[in-house]
């Protein structure tokens, strides 16, 4: 992991910009389906598609509506 001087995330936090980092599919934070178990097939029938074209636009409308 880059140090806060070199990270573009803190460079631009310590510049006044919101920094939003979305949390994809298939990681240790996103083990929380309302229905699903990880140990269900189901829950990693996802592909790259569905992140972009469902996940993403999820992700930037809850920034906009937070941000207002």
């Amino acid at each position: 992991m880059n140090t806060p001087d070199k990270a573009l995330g803190y460079i631009l936090s310590a510049e006044g910009y919101d920094v939003w980092l979305g949390n994809a599919r298939g990681n240790t934070y996103s083990r929380n389906h309302t229905q699903l178990s990880p140990d269900n097939p189901l829950f990693w029938d996802f592909t790259w598609h569905e992140m972009g074209t469902q996940d993403l636009p999820a992700i930037i409308d809850y920034i906009l509506e937070e941000t207002e």
